[in-house]
Parts: C-alpha cells; sequence; structure tokens
C-alpha cells in the first residue's frame, strides 16, 4: 500500500504566483510506494483563485481550502489537520511564491529515509530579477546557506520541508497559533520537535527557487524582517533549551553581534558602499532583536496582515 504524502501551499492575495508553484509541484518526480496530493489553502475567501485551480491540469489530485481567521499558523494548521483526516504519513510545505524542481520531493523522501529522520528540509535558491538593486544582490541577504546532505539542523521552514506526520500526531504538535503577528512558527515547531529527541536532516538536492519581490528588496523591510527574526530566535532558545540554557545561548549570540558591529563598522569607514551601510545596520538590528526578545517585546509584521503576504 502506498504511503501519502500532502504537500501543502498556503496562500494570500498571490494567485498567479500560486499557481505557478502548484503547476511546478505537478511535475515532480514521484518517489516510488508514495501517492501525493497538493492541498492549497487561501487565508480568505477567493473563489477565483478555486475557479483557477480547477481549470489546471490534475495529473496529480489538487484540494482546495479556506481559511478565514487571519494569521500562518491558522493557515498552516489547516493543512495540517487536513493532512491527518486523509490519514497521510507525512507532510510536505513550499511557500506560494516558490518554484519547485523535479525531484524536490523525491530528495527529501530519500534524505528522510536513509537518515531515519522526523524532518528533511531543502535548499532555497534566491532568483533576482532585473528590478532588484545591486547592493542587495551583493548583500547576499536572500541567499540561504548551503551545506551537505545529511547535516544535522536547528530550524526547518516551511519553505522547503518535509515532515514525518505520525510523529507531529503522536506528540499532538501544530503550529503554535499564539505567535500569530510575530511569525517564526515553523522554526518554533522545529524547536518542539528537537525538544522531544526529534531530528532535523539537510538534504541539497531538494531544491525550491524564490524570486525575490522588488517589495522586499529594501534596506527598512531588510531590517526589520532582521530584527524580527532575531527576537524570535529567543522564543526558539526557551523553547527548546531550559531558561538558563537559553540565556546563555541568547548572550553567546549578543557578544558575536557585538563583534559583528565593531567589524562591520571598520568596513564602512574604509569602504562607504550601500552594501557596506546594509551590514552596518543590518547587525544592528539583530543586536537589538535579540534585546527586545530578552525582555519579551516582538516585531508584530504579520499584526496588519492584509497588507501582507502569507509565507515566512
Amino acid at each position: 500500500m502506498n504511503e501519502k504524502i500532502v504537500v501543502g501551499i498556503a496562500t494570500f492575495r498571490r494567485d498567479d504566483d500560486c499557481l505557478n508553484a502548484v503547476k511546478s509541484v505537478q511535475q515532480i518526480i514521484i518517489p516510488p510506494g508514495k501517492e501525493i496530493s497538493i492541498v492549497v489553502c487561501s487565508n480568505e475567501t477567493n473563489s477565483v483563485l478555486f475557479k483557477r485551480l480547477r481549470e489546471i491540469s490534475r495529473s496529480i489530485d489538487i484540494v482546495y481550502l479556506e481559511e478565514t481567521r487571519r494569521g500562518i499558523p491558522f493557515v498552516r494548521n489547516k493543512i495540517l489537520e487536513f493532512a491527518k483526516e486523509v490519514y497521510a504519513d507525512y507532510l510536505a510545505f513550499v511557500d506560494d511564491d516558490e518554484i519547485v524542481e523535479r525531484d524536490w520531493l523525491k530528495g527529501l523522501v530519500e534524505t528522510q529515509d536513509h537518515f531515519q529522520s522526523t524532518v528533511a528540509t531543502g535548499r532555497v535558491i534566491a532568483k533576482y530579477g532585473s528590478q532588484i538593486p545591486n547592493w542587495v544582490k551583493d548583500s547576499q541577504y536572500f541567499d540561504k546557506n548551503q551545506f551537505e546532505t545529511g547535516r544535522k539542523m536547528f530550524f526547518a521552514a516551511t519553505s522547503n520541508v518535509l515532515y514525518d506526520l505520525h510523529f507531529l500526531r503522536r506528540n499532538k504538535f501544530k503550529f503554535d497559533e499564539r505567535f500569530v503577528h510575530t511569525g517564526g512558527t515553523d522554526n518554533f515547531l522545529a524547536a518542539d520537535i528537537l525538544r522531544v529527541g526529534g531530528s532535523i536532516i539537510y538534504c541539497n538536492e531538494a531544491v525550491v527557487i524564490e524570486e525575490v519581490s522588488p517589495e522586499r528588496a529594501t534596506m527598512k523591510w531588510m531590517a526589520l524582517r532582521t530584527f524580527r527574526c532575531r527576537s524570535n530566535d529567543v522564543i526558539y532558545y526557551k523553547r527548546r533549551y531550559n531558561i538558563v540554557k537559553a540565556y546563555l545561548r541568547v548572550l553567546k549570540q549578543i557578544l558575536i553581534k557585538l563583534y559583528e558591529i565593531g567589524c562591520s563598522l571598520l568596513v564602512l569607514i574604509f569602504s562607504w558602499r550601500k552594501v557596506n551601510l546594509f551590514y552596518l545596520l543590518n547587525n544592528l538590528m539583530g543586536l537589538f532583536g535579540y534585546l527586545a526578545g530578552t525582555v519579551n517585546f516582538h516585531y508584530d509584521e504579520y499584526k496588519r496582515i492584509d497588507n501582507a503576504k502569507v509565507s515566512q
């Protein structure tokens, strides 16, 4: 009997991108012994998207859901609950603005099988259009770190991930809806998984492509995203470790940031370039993020979700 894999795509007011993501998933190599279905969940009622999805060739079954409670964790949990209801064995996620390569899922499945991991996470490659400034490309801000397949990871974003659904069901894990405005719930779930003995393994062969939007390629957006992510790191440490170890981790990161601020300031003094100015600002915002997190202050990036997009 084939094992079931649900591929989830959370979306919000990004219909064209979402359709392209779905079409790319339909072209994947289906791993042997697996049965695939795609679940698209919109964070609002969207009859237009539903109609357009129905017009797509059904080489893989497509299920359309809606979650009207506004926020990323609600949408992710809607997909998670559906996967449980249909007795799926695995749950994969990609973002609605990504394109997956044909052997994307095959790589995740093979990595999870080989290393017997709870979670497999893959590579995200940034694609830059002509509208993206050179300093943004030079900063490599959107270029995710690349590792060898088999590396143990501490984080797992829903931009490219495969979960063992039996593990999540057994531990009653889901995305924490209390952090609907701060984001980061995918990595908070990763902390929960690691805390109870699960594992996250990286697969370099599981590749998705994400085009960088001009709206995000600004110094303000990038700096605020860094602030949010670093303040969220404090939540992550508290979920994974005891309070003493968590704050020792935060202290270590603060010291690292102070060193990086000094280095980036020296570089800027000797080479006044916009990218070097960004490095200094980014390191400062990272430091402020850690400090803010220690006093439980977090940037609610998704509080005005009507003007945001559902992606991590």
